[in-house]
């Protein structure tokens, strides 16, 4: 009898803990602002890759400081915190091209986004260090690979 009302008593405190696992709904009056802060951070980190893919897939030349500046950028775009401004009760409000599945598989989209900041900052540090090009071509591919894995699975189709 004692197990029982032990392992019930852990049922409960387990089932207390889940909501707090999950991410906190945004008030009301935030949704707007942070649609408005994610979408201005993905225009700049969609204008970020644009710079870069022009260096590393499109034959432009390579700036150093230009790579560094795209490479902040998508750095400081990304991360849990960037994540966070996709808050489960504003994924389909406005003009947002987020979908719902982010929601459902929290935890992958997070991990897109701190990849994306590990990738970028990698790339960052090749940068400073004057890799060659070889090897900031090889750091460019990690940064496509996050992109390319968050519109395919989060993002409306177009």
């Amino acid at each position: 009898m004692k197990r029982i009302v032990l392992i019930a008593a852990a049922l409960l405190a387990v089932g207390a803990l889940v909501p707090a696992l999950q991410p906190a709904p945004a008030p009301a009056q935030d949704v707007a602002a942070l649609l408005e802060q994610r979408q201005k951070d993905m225009k700049a980190n969609g204008r970020a890759m644009k710079q870069l893919s022009g260096v590393f897939r499109g034959g432009a030349p390579y700036d150093r400081a230009d790579v560094l500046e795209a490479a902040g950028i998508l750095a400081a775009g990304a991360g849990a915190e960037a994540a966070e401004l996709f808050p489960d009760n504003a994924l389909e409000v406005g003009d947002s091209e987020a979908l719902e599945r982010i929601a459902e598989e929290r935890e992958r989209f997070v991990q897109i986004f701190v990849d994306l900041q590990t990738a970028s900052e990698a790339l960052a540090a090749l940068a400073r260090e004057e890799g060659n090009d070889d090897a900031l071509k090889a750091a460019f591919g990690p940064i496509g690979k996050t992109c390319s894995a968050c519109h395919t699975d989060f993002r409306v189709k177009n």
